[in-house]
């Protein structure tokens, strides 16, 4: 059996280290009243965490998967900056087949209204779930495809980025596979990344 491996997110503090040519340095291995143990399982890996801080400044989702890189998603939930966290909260039946690490964004249409995504990679489909109410509640896993396959990569999206001109973002995965211009308005299916059919405004 595996020994056990805790989830652990930890508060960093910058430390003077020989030989970081000047810069900052970050070991917190030992200042256990830094961490908190988010989730634990005896024989089981539970790591690669995306977290989500929502704009409260006090709410925090996390998900990762059950296993090193894949397994189904697990969802959590934190009302106090992530000092403490709710027990597994149910999910859709579906998250129970990513077999990818989960990423979460928070994005805001053009009309003020926000959505959180959740992608879930995989080599040959990435899929994506949304949130209407900040996490409350969320739908399936629904398959993104570009105009003639599937769209495909691990650690989807590893990235989202406002670019600032109000309506696009820019996206990419470990695999390289990048999408640039993605409307603000992302949906279920697209073509390549550039056309979405979910659209955020509802």
């Amino acid at each position: 059996m595996r020994s056990l491996l805790p989830l652990v997110f930890c508060a960093l503090l910058h430390a003077d280290v020989s030989g970081s040519h000047g810069l900052p340095i970050v070991d917190v291995a030992l200042e256990r009243h830094r961490q908190t143990v988010v989730d634990r399982e005896p024989g089981q890996y539970l790591g690669h965490p995306s977290t989500l801080l929502l704009p409260d400044a006090r709410t925090m989702l996390v998900v990762y998967p059950k296993g090193h890189g894949k397994g189904g998603i697990v969802y959590k939930r934190s009302l106090d900056g992530g000092r403490s966290w709710s027990e597994r909260l149910p999910t859709p039946a579906n998250w129970e087949t990513s077999r990818e690490t989960p990423t979460l964004f928070r994005l805001i249409d053009r009309r003020g209204r926000a959505r959180i995504l959740l992608f879930s990679g995989a080599p040959g489909q990435i899929r994506i779930a949304y949130s209407e109410d900040d996490g409350a509640s969320w739908g399936p896993l629904e398959p993104m495809r570009g105009p003639s396959r599937p769209f495909g990569g691990i650690v989807a999206m590893s990235s989202v980025v406002d670019l600032g001109d109000g309506s696009t973002w820019r996206c990419s995965t470990m695999t390289g596979v990048g999408c640039a211009n993605l409307p603000k308005r992302p949906r279920a299916s697209a073509s390549g990344c550039t056309r979405p059919s979910r659209t955020m405004a509802g």
